[in-house]
C-alpha cells in the first residue's frame, strides 16, 4: 500500500528536482513539443519557487494515511443512505485549499509556458485540441443517440 511513498523516500534534493522538471518536460512534449530554452528557463524558475512547497515523502505517506483513516471511518457508516455526502464532508478542508493552491500555481505556470511557445509548438498544440474537439463531437454525437434510443 504504502510502497509507492518509500520509492523515492530516499531522494535527496536534486533528485527531486529533476524528477519535477522531467515530469513537466515530458508531459510539454506530448503537448507541444520539446520545450525551448525559455519554457526550459521557466520551469527551472518555478522549481525554485515550488520546491519549498512540495512535502516530503514521510509527509504525504502521512496525508494518504489520514486520508485513508477517513475513508474507512466513513465506510463504518456504508450501510446508511448518503455515504458519499458523507465521504465528501469528511474530507480535509486544508487539504483541499492546499490542492486547489497547487492546482493555480500549476495552470498560472502552464500559461505562462504556452505564452512562450514558439510558431511549431503552437501548431503541435493546435492540432491535438482540433484532434480532441473532434474526439468529444463524436462522443457527444454517440451519447445524444444513445440517449434518444433510450425507452
Amino acid at each position: 500500500l504504502f510502497a509507492a511513498g518509500r520509492k523515492h523516500a530516499d531522494d535527496t534534493p536534486d533528485d527531486r528536482r529533476k524528477r519535477w522538471l522531467r515530469d513537466w518536460r515530458d508531459s510539454l512534449d506530448r503537448w507541444i513539443g520539446k520545450p525551448n530554452a525559455q519554457q526550459t528557463a521557466l520551469l527551472e524558475a518555478a522549481w525554485e519557487s515550488e520546491s519549498p512547497k512540495l512535502r516530503t515523502p514521510a509527509e504525504r505517506a502521512a496525508v494518504r494515511l489520514a486520508s485513508h483513516g477517513r475513508f474507512i471511518a466513513g465506510l463504518a457508516t456504508r450501510t446508511e443512505p448518503g455515504l458519499f455526502a458523507r465521504l465528501i464532508a469528511h474530507a480535509d478542508a486544508s487539504e483541499k485549499a492546499r490542492s486547489e493552491a497547487a492546482e493555480a500555481r500549476e495552470r498560472a505556470l502552464l500559461a505562462t509556458i504556452f505564452d512562450a511557445a514558439d510558431a511549431k509548438q503552437r501548431g503541435k498544440l493546435k492540432a491535438i485540441l482540433i484532434e480532441l474537439a473532434g474526439d468529444f463531437e463524436s462522443l457527444a454525437a454517440k451519447g445524444a443517440s444513445v440517449a434518444a434510443a433510450a425507452p
